[in-house]
């Protein structure tokens, strides 16, 4: 949130403060208070991506499903999707189940929690298709994200199927992926995510790196840059596992 954000949201914060208490003392005193409140939100964000482990990340031993993630869960199976198991991983003190799926053409899985959906499809040269419903941390440059903020499971297999249109229009396409290898594969690529996280010194998106893949005026360029992503970073050994 940069300053002159937070000059607008403490200005309206303070008229309806002085609004409601009709105490400008008051209005003074907790306008301070809000807008550290404010400014910690990302803090406290970036803190729990860089606490995450990436030997903490799991195959889970059965297909479990998250609670509360059942309605998503619900939602992918009625579009064809078939489960194929979970991993889990940590995220302060909490333990996280991500139940995970694969499309009905073999080309996509899915990944389940309560609050995280994601799509993924994997190419030939190592990079890496994902639409998410949040745009929430930076993914690797060998991860291509398509993001549709609060989209149901529905939406994203949909933006998803045309995210992949247009890579295969510049002749990108999907590898098919075997079912038994998907719980390996998910919990690899979350290790691999974390391990490149935690060497970032900035976790904020830039704003090429938001929204819908397909509406995206720096697509050609993004799309030259995650090409040639997988191959310099074989060259550094930091290469996704594939």
């Amino acid at each position: 949130m940069v300053l002159a954000d937070l000059a607008v949201v403490g200005l309206a914060m303070g008229l309806l403060i002085l609004q409601a208490t009709g105490s400008v003392w008051q209005a003074i005193v907790l306008i301070p208070i809000v807008l550290i409140g404010l400014l910690r939100r990302p803090i406290a964000g970036s803190r729990r991506l860089m606490s995450l482990d990436p030997d903490k990340v799991q195959i889970a031993a059965a297909r479990l499903v998250m609670k509360n993630a059942e309605p998503f869960q619900e939602e992918f199976l009625a579009n064809g999707l078939r489960s194929v198991g979970a991993k889990t991983f940590v995220v302060g003190r909490a333990t996280v189940v991500s139940s995970l799926l694969i499309s009905p053409d073999a080309l996509a899985y899915a990944t389940v929690t309560d609050a995280i959906l994601h799509v993924t499809s994997v190419f030939p040269g190592g990079q890496v298709l994902v639409t998410r419903n949040n745009d929430i941390s930076p993914l690797p440059p060998y991860v291509l994200t398509n993001g549709l903020s609060g989209a149901t499971p529905s939406e994203l297999i949909g933006a998803h199927a045309d995210a992949l249109d247009v890579l295969a229009a510049r002749n990108h396409h999907p590898i098919l992926l075997v079912a038994q290898e998907i719980p390996r594969r998910a919990t690899d690529s979350d290790r691999d995510g974390i391990i490149w996280l935690k060497r970032q010194r900035d976790l904020k998106l830039k704003a090429g790196e938001r929204g819908p893949l397909v509406a995206r005026t720096n697509l050609p360029g993004l799309i030259h840059a995650w090409e040639a992503a997988s191959i310099d970073l074989y060259q550094d050994g930091d290469g996704p596992t594939t």
